[in-house]
């Protein structure tokens, strides 16, 4: 059932754990890694621990959310196009 909504979502916030231990409080990013192509082409991880963080790009994963990243929803709904999406998101920003 979630399944459903992840692939109708145009965007995803998802918190990860990134310590080399799994507390199980939040997903492990090794666990988030699994997740198919199309879902982590449109995720955002946030609620990260500090420290050297793996290459949420190269996962498939848009990126890790920075403090004072800004995303603007109102122009969400013209970036339906996946393809376009993905152009504008990696740059932190949906503006």
């Amino acid at each position: 059932m979630i399944g459903d909504y992840l692939d109708q979502a145009d965007i995803i916030f998802h918190d990860c754990e990134t310590s080399p231990f799994k507390s199980t409080v939040h997903a492990h990013y090794e666990d988030l890694t699994t997740l198919p192509t199309a879902i982590k082409n449109k995720m955002w991880l946030y609620h990260y621990q500090r420290g050297t963080l793996p290459n949420a790009r190269k996962d498939g994963f848009c990126g890790f959310v920075k403090r004072g990243q800004i995303f603007d929803f109102a122009r969400l709904e013209t970036l339906r196009d996946s393809k376009k999406m993905m152009s504008v998101l990696p740059k932190g920003r949906l503006n």
